[in-house]
């Protein structure tokens, strides 16, 4: 009988040094937790920023909301320092999608009517013929803007790389022509802002914000707004990508 028990006095014993917990190991992680989540703040990438995007471009099917498959949307949190990682994409930075458009005041309204009634703006475009612009004059670019580039006209045409640093750049038309566009804001202010009743792609197009680098707290990007009330065509696509900042250490 003692051969017995002897064996499963030394089974159990072996059975609870394997399953045994230090009496700190749940304070352990949950500080090793803490100091994760703290560097994350501290030493942590900035987050994209904020991309709407309203209109035909959009459809509900279900209650579920579908972006056409022309347009895509990227966002990246920007890259940490001391191995924190990329941060993660906040809840409230996350893109919004809507098949309406808001309503605007009638005086507003009108006013915006007025703006896309006549003329053409052509930023970066090269080749433009004479159907493109028929019965249209064009409106040149006052190249006094620093902070805030404002386009409105019948059409809109945006060709080719288009970088801007700091600015709020809008851009109002009855149509918008995009071809091979790459046009990118980089700041903490500012952002894209389009409407228009008609979008055109053509080629490969990205509208993009990004914040700057920094050796501080990570910066937030500015954000995207693309709003298309009536028609989307051509064969192109188009991307909405937003990057947080980086950060890196001084050195």
């Amino acid at each position: 009988m003692k051969n017995i028990i002897l064996p499963l006095v030394a089974l159990t014993l072996t059975m609870s040094a394997c399953s045994y917990k230090s009496p700190t190991e749940d304070l352990d992680k949950a500080i090793a937790k803490s100091q994760r989540d703290l560097d994350a703040i501290i030493y942590g990438g900035g987050q994209p920023g904020k991309i709407n995007v309203n209109g035909v471009i959009v459809t509900d099917e279900s209650g579920s909301l579908l972006l056409d498959k022309k347009i895509s949307i990227l966002q990246e949190g920007g890259l940490g320092s001391r191995n924190v990682g990329t941060a993660v994409v906040g809840e409230k930075n996350k893109p919004t999608l809507s098949p309406t458009v808001k309503e605007e005041s009638p005086q507003l309204a009108s006013a915006h009517a007025q703006l896309i009634s006549e003329g053409y703006v052509n930023l970066g475009c090269e080749n433009l013929t004479a159907e493109d612009v028929q019965g249209l004059e064009e409106r040149k670019l006052d190249s006094t803007e620093t902070v805030y580039v404002f386009l409105a006209a019948k059409k809109v045409f945006i060709c080719g790389e288009q970088h801007k640093n700091g600015v709020s750049l809008n851009i109002m038309a009855e149509e918008l022509v995009l071809k091979d566009v790459r046009l990118t804001v980089v700041g903490i202010v500012g952002g894209i802002a389009v409407k228009t009743q008609k979008l055109e792609l053509q080629g490969k197009n990205l509208l993009g914000t990004a914040a700057p680098t920094s050796n501080g707290i990570g910066m937030d990007a500015p954000g995207i707004a693309l709003v298309v009330e009536k028609e989307l065509s051509g064969p192109g696509d188009l991307m909405l990508i937003s990057t947080g900042g980086a950060v890196v250490e001084k050195k």
